[in-house]
């Protein structure tokens, strides 16, 4: 029998599906108008974003600690066009063993909330050229989402930052944010199968609630390492989307 991956059985259920496309119309976005030629997929699992990027010629190093995800990947990456195009590493995201100025764009989907952030975002500038981008989300602390969480979870890893901060965190680091959208608003558990969501994911679409990231119960953003460490840029806290 084959081994069993969590994310794979969360991202196919139907409020996996629905976070899954809001992630991913983000990424689709982003790539739709700019042109990374080598990007880091951290926690890449089992390639629901990296295979999409080799497919479009990229360059990927597809990182993640999990053994079971890189031989499921393993499997994947076997038979499909470009192949080539991606190496496959287990490492840890609290350590990035790459030189610096490597890559043009790091992906990283669902991690930051496990990390050092301020370390994380000091070792993906480091490994970033300059004018590159980082592309992630992360969960707000400033959200009903969080006060719900502190209430009833005993984990203390998530809704630790707020948006505001996030944003004086990437400036700290000389990342410029591009875009800010907020996510993740239904009040329905990742894990659930509940046969509204598509129904309440229309409402919120409606809604325009992406256009609110600081009280957003999760934010994807997409932040560009400046070209001049001197710049010295302020943030933008709001949603707008420059692109």
């Amino acid at each position: 029998m084959a081994e069993e991956y969590f994310w794979d059985y969360a991202n196919a259920i139907t409020m996996g599906q629905y976070l899954d496309s809001q992630e991913r119309s983000v990424v689709d976005k982003f790539l739709s108008i700019r042109n990374p030629s080598s990007c880091l997929d951290i926690a890449c699992g089992t390639g629901r974003f990296c295979l999409s990027l080799i497919d479009r010629g990229i360059d990927v190093v597809a990182a993640d600690r999990d053994p079971i995800a890189l031989k499921k990947l393993y499997c994947k990456v076997s038979g499909v066009r470009n192949k080539d195009n991606m190496h496959i590493m287990q490492i840890d995201a609290e350590s990035l063993p790459f030189h610096d100025k490597t890559f043009d764009c790091i992906l990283s989907i669902q991690t930051v909330g496990y990390l050092d952030i301020q370390h994380y975002f000091s070792e993906c500038n480091r490994i970033l050229k300059d004018g590159g981008w980082l592309l992630f989300n992360e969960a707000n602390r400033h959200s009903y989402k969080a006060i719900i969480h502190q209430k009833f979870c005993s984990s203390t890893q998530f809704y630790r930052h707020s948006h505001s901060e996030i944003c004086t965190l990437l400036a700290d680091n000389n990342f410029k944010i591009e875009r800010a959208n907020g996510m993740n608003w239904l009040p329905i558990k990742r894990d659930s199968n509940n046969r509204w969501t598509p129904f309440a994911s229309t409402i919120e679409k409606e809604l325009r609630l992406t256009f609110f990231p600081s009280i957003s119960p999760w934010v994807f953003y997409v932040a560009q390492k400046s070209e001049n460490r001197s710049n010295g840029f302020r943030h933008n806290t709001g949603g707008s989307d420059r692109w």
